[in-house]
């Protein structure tokens, strides 16, 4: 991972296995030209002009295939980068959800309570009412008017004034 930071190479790796995988990282790393120029001078030095066309088809091929690897690490980032960001708004999308949902609930129980006071508040009134259409049906009855009279101006039942 942090590679590519040292400036040398630490002694402990100076065996040869180790001497030889950094040897294949190097090579490794070279852009596909110097990859290309560094085989062709071991080609110059060691072989004939068949078998350097021959490491120059394996070069192409190891280059192409550590291009396609490179494609699909960054193709696979992306895919989980797409897939992070879809979790993030569904995410989003149902903390959404849910506050709109209490907000829902919170003005649905206000409602109902505007509802209920309104009720106790117009039951309150109709008991004003009646209990005002008695007083005034009970003084008419005591200033002498007849029941259909009181019926008339309280709204009451004859029956009922009879009662008073």
């Amino acid at each position: 991972k942090h590679l590519h930071k040292l400036t040398e190479r630490p002694a402990v790796f100076e065996e040869e296995p180790f001497k030889k995988a950094f040897h294949e990282a190097e090579v490794l790393s070279m852009s596909p030209g110097e990859y290309i120029s560094y085989y062709r001078d071991l080609d110059s030095k060691f072989i004939g002009e068949s078998i350097q066309e021959q490491r120059e088809d394996k070069v192409r091929a190891e280059v192409e295939a550590a291009a396609a690897v490179k494609l699909a690490e960054v193709e696979a980032t992306a895919a989980a980068e797409r897939a992070a960001a879809a979790a993030k708004l569904a995410e989003a999308e149902a903390v959404a959800a849910a506050k709109l949902a209490e907000t829902e609930a919170v003005a649905a129980a206000e409602r109902a309570a505007a509802a209920a006071k309104l009720a106790e508040t117009e039951a309150a009134a109709a008991d004003k009412l009646a209990t005002a259409k008695l007083d005034t049906a009970r003084q008419m009855k005591r200033d002498g008017l007849p029941a259909d009279v009181i019926a008339k101006y309280t709204g009451l039942h004859t029956a009922d004034i009879a009662k008073l």
